[in-house]
C-alpha cells in the first residue's frame, strides 16, 4: 500500500530487540487495522479506526481485544514520536478492561496420569519442563543445551522469557532425572524439531505436543495448567510472593497473587468454622 510505514515500524520493534512473538503479533494486528481501514494506518482517523474497531473486536474475548487495542496504542505512539501523526486515534476507541482469570492447574489426580504411557522423549521432557520447572511453552521451545547447567551445585535453568528477559530456575531432583533420562543434545535446542533441522521448535508445536497428549490420557486442560500446578504447589509449600513471581517471570507480584487465590485451605478452614456455628443454631 503506497505510505505504508509498517515496515519502518517493525525495523524500531527489531532495533529495540523485542522478541520475534511480540514483533509478529503486533504486525499481525496493524496489517489488519490498516486493510480493514483502507488507507496507510498512520493516515486513519477516529471515525476510520472507529468503524473497523467496532466490526473487528465484537467476536472478540475480553483479553484477545485488550492486547490487539493495546497494539494500536504502541503504533500511533510511536507514529506521534515519528512525525507521522499529530493524534492518536486509539484514545477515543471504547475502553476494554484487562480480565483477570483464575488459574486453571491441573489436578494431583492428573499429575500421574500425564506420565503414564508417555514413551515419546520430546513430548516428556516438554511436559516435565512445564511441570517441574514452570515453564512456558515458548520458553521451553527456546531452551539450549548451554542454558540447562546440570553440572552445576546447585543445577539451575537459564530461561529466556517474555521480553527476552532472563531468569534462574533451580532444578529439581524430579526434574534433573526426566533430562538426564531424556539424554540432552550436546549442543543446541533441547527440544528439537522433527524434520531434523537446526534451530528452535515453533512454541505452538510444543503446546500442540503437550495439549495432544494431555487429551490422549483423558485430561482436558491445557499445555498452561502445567506451569499453574507449579506456581500453585509452590506458594502452597510456604513460597513467598516475590519469590515465586521471580521463580516464574512475572512482571508484576499481582499476576502471582493470582495463583495464591487457589489456595483454599485458609478459606476452607474459616467457612468450616462458619458452617459449625450455623449448625449449632439450626439443630
Amino acid at each position: 500500500m503506497r505510505g505504508d510505514r509498517l515496515f519502518d515500524y517493525l525495523e524500531w520493534m527489531r532495533l529495540r530487540r523485542l522478541s520475534r512473538l511480540t514483533t509478529g503479533d503486533r504486525m499481525y494486528v496493524l496489517r489488519m487495522a490498516q486493510e480493514g481501514v483502507g488507507k496507510p494506518l498512520h493516515q486513519a482517523d477516529v471515525d476510520d479506526l472507529r468503524r473497523w474497531w467496532s466490526e473487528h473486536s465484537r467476536p472478540l474475548a475480553a483479553g484477545t481485544a485488550y492486547n490487539r487495542r493495546s497494539h494500536l496504542r504502541c503504533f500511533f505512539r510511536w507514529a506521534i514520536d515519528e512525525g507521522l501523526t499529530r493524534d492518536d486515534p486509539t484514545r477515543r476507541l471504547p475502553v476494554v478492561r484487562r480480565p483477570r482469570y483464575l488459574p486453571r492447574p491441573i489436578p494431583d489426580e492428573d499429575i500421574a496420569k500425564a506420565f503414564a504411557n508417555l514413551t515419546d522423549p520430546r513430548t516428556r521432557a516438554c511436559v516435565a519442563l512445564g511441570l517441574f520447572a514452570g515453564l512456558r511453552c515458548v520458553e521451553i521451545a527456546r531452551l539450549d543445551r548451554e542454558d540447562v547447567l546440570d553440572t552445576r551445585r546447585p543445577p539451575v535453568l537459564v530461561v529466556h522469557g517474555k521480553g527476552d528477559k532472563e531468569r534462574i530456575v533451580p532444578i529439581g531432583p524430579a526434574l534433573l532425572a526426566e533430562l538426564r533420562a531424556y539424554e540432552l543434545p550436546r549442543r543446541g535446542p533441547v527440544i528439537q524439531r522433527e524434520d531434523g533441522r537446526s534451530g528452535h521448535l515453533a512454541p505452538n508445536r510444543v503446546s500442540s505436543l503437550i495439549g495432544q497428549h494431555l487429551h490422549d490420557v483423558g485430561i482436558g486442560q491445557s499445555a498452561h495448567s502445567l506451569r499453574h500446578a507449579y506456581a500453585c504447589k509452590a506458594l502452597a509449600a510456604g513460597g513467598d510472593i516475590e519469590a515465586v513471581s521471580e521463580l516464574l517471570g512475572h512482571s508484576s507480584t499481582a499476576t502471582t497473587r493470582s495463583y495464591a487465590r487457589w489456595s483454599q485451605d485458609r478459606l476452607s478452614e474459616i467457612v468450616g468454622r462458619v458452617d459449625g456455628v450455623f449448625s449449632a443454631l439450626t439443630t
